[in-house]
Order: C-alpha cells, then sequence, then structure tokens
C-alpha cells in the first residue's frame, strides 16, 4: 500500500516545486524579457493623464507569458508621475499596467520604463514614451515694449506677441485679437500662432494735431480672440514718445487710483477702475485725460470710491460710487462719467473723506453732503445728504479737512471745529453722541489754536504757528506732538494711518498713526520721505504716496509702498499722449 502511493506523493511534492505554477510571492517561471504591449505613443495635454494605461508583458525564455512577476513603472524624464503603485504584479496574460500623468513641458522628452528583475538579479526594461502638448494658453506677452522713441511724423513696428499656456509652454494655433484703442492703426484685427507660439503685426502711429506725433505715452492691446482662453487684462505693447512725464499742478490719491491737474487744467487718472472712479473704463498705469468737458480746473479729491474735482469758475464735478450720495448730484445713482454738484454758491476748495464730500465757498460756509452714518455732515442728524447741505452752527472757514468718517474746519474767528466719527478721540472732544460708537453731529471746539490741519482713517493733526504739529485720535491719550527736528508749514493727511508734514522748502516728513483695533501704537516721529526731492504737493492713499516735483518741471512722481520706507524708489509717471 505505502510502495503504490509514494509516487503520487511524490508527484505532488514535485509539481509544487515545477516553474509552472506560481507560489504566494513567486512569479509562475522566470522572467526574461518585457515588452510594450500597449499605451506606448500616445500624445496627451501636458499635466494630465493619458487617455490609455501603459500594458507591459512579461515572458520567459520560453516566450511564456509570466504570472505574478513584479513589474516597477518609473519617471525616467520629464517630470511625470505614476498614479497609484508603482509596482504591479502579471496577470496571467503576463500582463501589467499603470497610469501615467504627464509632466508639465513640452520641451523635454516623457518617458517612463517597466522594469523586471531576472533570475540572475539582473533587470529587464522597457521605455514608454509619449508626446505632450501645451495646454489651452493663458498667458500673453509682447516682446521689446517700452521703447523710448523720439517724435517722428509717422512711427511703425512690428509687434510680436507670444502665448503661452500655464506652464510657460509656447501654445501654437492660437488665436489673438490686436487693438489700438487710443491711437494709430495695425494691420490686421486678428492673428493665429505660428509652432513656436509668436505672431507678428504691423502697428502705425501717424500724427493728427501737428507736424510730428505728439509726446506721451502710446500702446496697443494684445488680446485672446477666445476671451475664456486668457485672463482679462491685455497684454499692452507701449512706445514712449518724446518726454511723457506728467506736469500737474494738483494731486488726489484714492483707495486704487490716483488723479492729478495738468498744468493746462486737464484731469488726468490712472490705477484700478472697478467703479467708475477714473470715469474711464482703462486699468492701464499711466494718466488718462478725462472727459469732463471744456473746463479747466484747479483741484481734485477723492475718496473711497469716488472723484471730485474743481473747475476755475468754482463748479464742482464728481463721478464714481454714489450709494451715499457722494457725488453731490441729488441721486443716489452710480455714475462712470462727471456730473455737475448741485452746488449752492461758488466753491473755492474740495475735500473727500471715505464716502462724503465737502466744500468751501467764497462766503466762507462749509457744504457737506453723501454719508453721515457717524454725523461727519455736521447739521445734526444723521441722515445722508445727495446734495449740498450747510454745516450747522453758522460758522465761517477759511478750511476744511476731511477723514474717512470726520470732518474738521478752521473758522474766521481762529478757532478749530471738528464733527462726525469719534470712536478713537479723533474729533477731540469728550466721547459720546447719538451713534453706536462715540460721535458728534455738529461742530465741536478743539483745545488749541491752529493755523492748519489734516485728518486721516481715524486721526486729526493740527499745524500750530510755529511749525509744531499735534495729533490725536488713533488711540493716542492725550494729545501727542509729532517728534520733530524741523519746523512745517502745511500737514498732509491721507485715508490711511499716516499723516504728512511739508517745510517751506518742500521737504516732506510722513509719520504713522496706527488705529489697529488689537494692537494700539503710535510712531509720531517724523521721517524724511522723497530723499533730495522737495515738493510742492504731496498726498497719501492706502498703498501709495505721490508728489508734484517742487524743483524741476512739476513733474508727478509716485511710490508704490508706504512713505516712510526709504528703500522704495519714487517713479516718474507717464500721461498718454495725443497724436
Amino acid at each position: 500500500m505505502l510502495n503504490r502511493a509514494f509516487p503520487a506523493g511524490l508527484a505532488l511534492i514535485l509539481g509544487a516545486c515545477s516553474d509552472d505554477g506560481p507560489t504566494a510571492d513567486q512569479p509562475s517561471s522566470q522572467p526574461t524579457a518585457i515588452v510594450a504591449q500597449s499605451g506606448d505613443g500616445q500624445t496627451q495635454v501636458v499635466d494630465h493623464t493619458l487617455a490609455n494605461r501603459i500594458v507591459a508583458r512579461v515572458t520567459d525564455a520560453r516566450g511564456r507569458s509570466v504570472r505574478n512577476a513584479s513589474v516597477g513603472f518609473e519617471v525616467v524624464s520629464g517630470g511625470g508621475t505614476i498614479i497609484g503603485p508603482a509596482t504591479a504584479r502579471t496577470d496571467t496574460a503576463g500582463l501589467a499596467n499603470a497610469i501615467w500623468r504627464l509632466g508639465t513641458s513640452t520641451a523635454v522628452e516623457q518617458a517612463v520604463r517597466a522594469h523586471v528583475t531576472t533570475s540572475s538579479t539582473a533587470e529587464v526594461s522597457v521605455t514608454f514614451r509619449a508626446t505632450s502638448r501645451p495646454a489651452i494658453a493663458s498667458i500673453l506677452e509682447v516682446q521689446a515694449s517700452d521703447e523710448n522713441i523720439n517724435p517722428a511724423p509717422e512711427i511703425t513696428r512690428v509687434v510680436v506677441a507670444r502665448a503661452y499656456d500655464a506652464f510657460r509652454n509656447p501654445v501654437p494655433d492660437a488665436r489673438v485679437a490686436w487693438s489700438a484703442p487710443m491711437a494709430g492703426t495695425v494691420r490686421a484685427a486678428q492673428t493665429v500662432t505660428g509652432p513656436d507660439g509668436t505672431t507678428r503685426n504691423d502697428w502705425t502711429l501717424r500724427a493728427t494735431s501737428g507736424a510730428t506725433v505728439g509726446q506721451g505715452v502710446y500702446w496697443i492691446t494684445v488680446n485672446p480672440a477666445d476671451a475664456s482662453a486668457f485672463g482679462t487684462s491685455p497684454a499692452l505693447y507701449v512706445v514712449i514718445v518724446g518726454d511723457a512725464r506728467l506736469v500737474a499742478t494738483a494731486l488726489a490719491v484714492g483707495s486704487t487710483r490716483t488723479c492729478a491737474v495738468a498744468n493746462g487744467g486737464q484731469v488726468y487718472c490712472w490705477g484700478v477702475d472697478t467703479s467708475g472712479r477714473l470715469a474711464d473704463a482703462s486699468r492701464l498705469p499711466y494718466a488718462i485725460p478725462i472727459s469732463i468737458g471744456a473746463d479747466s480746473f484747479t483741484q481734485i479729491v477723492a475718496g473711497r470710491a469716488h472723484t471730485c474735482a474743481l473747475t476755475t469758475a468754482g463748479k464742482a464735478f464728481c463721478w464714481g460710487e454714489n450709494t451715499e450720495g457722494q457725488l453731490g448730484d441729488g441721486t443716489q445713482t452710480f455714475r462712470s462719467g462727471a456730473v455737475a454738484v448741485e452746488q449752492r454758491g461758488t466753491f473755492v476748495s474740495l475735500v473727500a473723506g471715505g464716502d462724503h464730500t465737502c466744500a468751501l465757498t467764497d462766503q466762507g460756509a462749509a457744504l457737506c453732503w453723501g454719508s453721515n452714518r457717524a454725523g461727519q455732515l455736521g447739521d445734526g442728524s444723521l441722515t445722508a445728504r445727495s446734495a449740498p447741505n450747510e454745516v450747522s452752527g453758522g460758522a465761517r472757514f477759511t478750511s476744511l479737512a476731511a477723514g474717512v468718517s470726520h470732518t474738521c474746519g478752521l473758522t474766521t474767528a481762529g478757532g478749530t471745529v471738528c464733527w462726525g466719527s469719534n470712536d478713537f478721540g479723533q474729533i477731540g472732544t469728550v466721547p459720546g453722541g447719538p451713534c453706536q460708537n462715540d460721535c458728534v453731529t455738529i461742530p465741536a471746539a478743539v483745545e488749541g489754536s491752529f493755523v492748519a490741519i489734516s485728518a486721516g482713517i481715524r486721526f486729526t493733526c493740527g499745524l500750530e504757528r510755529g511749525g509744531v504739529a499735534w495729533c490725536w485720535g488713533a488711540g493716542l491719550q492725550p494729545r501727542t506732538r509729532v517728534k520733530s527736528s524741523v519746523s512745517f508749514a502745511s500737514l498732509v493727511g491721507s485715508q490711511s494711518s499716516d499723516a504728512c508734514g511739508m517745510t517751506d522748502g518742500g521737504r516732506t516728513y510722513c509719520w504713522t498713526l496706527s488705529d489697529d483695533l488689537e494692537y494700539y501704537y503710535s510712531q509720531a516721529q517724523s521721517l524724511r520721505v522723497g530723499g533730495a526731492l522737495t515738493f510742492s504737493a504731496f498726498r497719501v492713499g492706502d498703498s501709495r504716496v505721490c508728489g508734484i516735483e517742487r524743483a524741476n518741471q512739476s513733474w508727478v512722481v509716485c511710490w508704490s509702498t508706504v512713505p516712510y520706507d526709504a528703500s522704495a524708489a519714487p517713479s516718474y509717471v507717464l500721461r498718454v499722449g495725443q497724436p
């Protein structure tokens, strides 16, 4: 019985050791070769997964499929990734597969190596390759922009634009739209990029009002023909003809835009225009002339989201946001173009707060309109006004200053009064009033004798006759003298936490008065700004400061940073030309 059973038992043992069947961790036979079964040579957009998996087949020395062989997949070029496990076991057909996501570049080869270990512990491998193509174009750039050229009767330039995807790969066959919105003509309204992602067009400027093209900045815009394919901002090709620096007599700096009155009385504005504050749809970084009729202007002011300008005849025009009636036209309708203020009398100066505006008449009356949530109109109420309304009390003023939510004035009697928000002591009186936070709805006397005043987001400053500046509000307890080694001749307010003073010679010094709700601090230490430059006017905004040079030719310079940052170099503002 035992002798007859032994051959059968031996057969079972030998069968278990045969290379025809795998164990749990061993292949069915020893691998000797690996080949690309399918998935090689595919084409896909960069940073995308191939449509089909890459499949490798493993065989032994007799050409049979090897089951349970461990195949590794690794990216060897192109920077892509294997999605999921980097190793896979072959199935009964000797096949193992992987999911391959391509890298982000079209300039390098995309390759994955599949490898398996042979009986001698060496490896055999096969390489899969794929072709990557660029993603949809999302960046458009022009070459050799900002060229400085001399005035001439005609100026022609060949403009080269290149389309890129989000990974900076050049994009061929992208349709590009060209426009000359300010001046000149382009040869073609639309072109298509070539294999290297570039396309060309001709732009011609011709003189229309003189013998040569007028001095200034000119540009064309390069946009996607399919707007959904690109960002919303166009690429610009710019030429600067002659001396394009803006010469001005007055400045206003708002939260996102800046305006100036040029020496000829024309209003120019620049910056981001999201609320019609520029009276123009442009978001370009150059000073654009604003159409406000044929009037000549002497002053301009900017609030949080509105702008107002004063003509030489004493008439006020405003544009921008009007939800609180801050334009003074009797409505609360947004205005992308300038509208006349429904004024009484002749105005001699304007000031703008966050959402309110005030004017001083030639008779010394103070009129205010717009938001009155904190009593900043000074008429004894908290009611917004869409047209000028006289400040209560009948006082006559020599000058006014507006903070974001409060207003102050110097009276003809030599006193100083303030009204509006007093939540940080910026009115300079005992806290109280009808507001949820402290406020004063009619003019309240301020201690001290001042010859000039300025206001900021939650502070007020006054200048004594001897040139000493004092500030209050912004958590300052008590009123604080500004530390300075010079005497000031005038003060500059802001819509931010910064205040400045100017000397008789135009040197400008600034200091910070913080009103942070968590971290109260004051740095009432003045620091010189602008280096060796001197200014005839200086204005402070949320994120930029600008000045009109006192020397040279009254050019406008700006910084896009805090005024006391000594490392920030001012740059000249360039104006748009008129051919």
